[in-house]
């Protein structure tokens, strides 16, 4: 039930997400069904001629995906060059930079960061301390927070369990062994989120 209301908002307000993991099975086929589901705009990024086989291995219709090979995009060093701007006082110079850059998550992020995407998601082929610390790099904490933590959404069955059978946990992956303080903040944070997602 909770996912069906999901997926009717993200239908009624259809945003750009980016897939940094372009190039594996799983992501190719969630971005065919995010475009025929019609509940987001999805943006694949990797090598264009592997997504497009896994997608023709896989059965996966790409017809309103968009795919960049980033590594060939003509605005990689305009993103190269925002990264450079975006780190220098934190001693990254301009060849690290565009290493960064080749990086998916990294350009992915930067492309949210720009305002030229309204998401990115990743982690199904890179470690949660890769995907966490690219967007930390790149798009930053949000504002009032000194914190990054993460939660996830359990979908139950029986819908007398928290919110129509949606439950949150957090913080799983980035926050291991808060201090009383960064519970709060994990607490008030996940609270927003939840708010925010479930529309509660």
């Amino acid at each position: 039930m909770i996912l069906e209301k999901l997926r009717q908002r993200a239908a009624g307000d259809l945003q750009h997400i980016v897939l940094p993991e372009g190039e594996d099975p799983r992501t190719v086929i969630a971005a065919g069904l995010c475009s025929e589901q019609r509940i987001a705009r999805i943006t694949l990024l990797g090598n264009e001629e592997k997504i497009r086989v896994l997608a023709q291995e896989h059965g996966a219709r790409l017809g309103n995906v968009e795919v960049i090979d980033h590594l060939r995009a003509a605005d990689f060093d305009k993103l190269a060059a925002f990264y450079h701007e975006l780190r220098r006082a934190k001693g990254l110079m301009a060849d690290e930079a565009r290493a960064a850059v080749e990086d998916p998550l990294f350009y992915g992020n930067l492309l949210v960061r720009m305002g030229r995407a309204d998401g990115s998601v990743a982690g199904a082929t890179n470690t949660t301390a890769h995907t966490v610390r690219a967007a930390l790099h790149c798009i930053g904490v949000r504002k009032g927070f000194k914190l990054v933590s993460s939660f996830f959404v359990m979908a139950l069955r029986d819908v007398s369990f928290g919110h129509e059978g949606a439950m949150i946990y957090a913080d799983c992956g980035v926050v291991i062994e808060p201090s009383a303080t960064e519970l709060a903040e994990i607490a008030i944070a996940s609270a927003d989120s939840c708010r925010a997602l479930l529309d509660t």
